[in-house]
């Protein structure tokens, strides 16, 4: 799949304002069904804060309809920018 944003972030005070920040973000999604219910996916792209990297997902959904699981990502950002 792919999935495409033109993000704005908001202000502070949390009434309706916005900051002056503004960036396109979006991903290539790969995903993949494994046994027991288990999905694996990939997704690479552009994060909020600009940088671009991938994703790795691993989760399972349950029969009540929950979903667990975990994530990790890698990008492009320097440590000393991220910390």
């Amino acid at each position: 799949g792919f999935v495409a944003h033109r993000v704005k972030q908001r202000a502070f005070n949390q009434r309706f304002g916005f900051r002056d920040y503004e960036v396109n973000t979006g991903y290539v999604e790969f995903f993949y069904e494994l046994p027991s219910q288990v999905t694996a996916s990939v997704l690479a792209g552009q994060y909020l804060a600009g940088d671009k990297g991938m994703t790795l997902d691993l989760s399972r959904r349950f029969k009540t309809g929950f979903r667990l699981g975990v994530f990790a990502s890698k990008t492009d950002i320097s440590s000393e920018l991220f910390g």
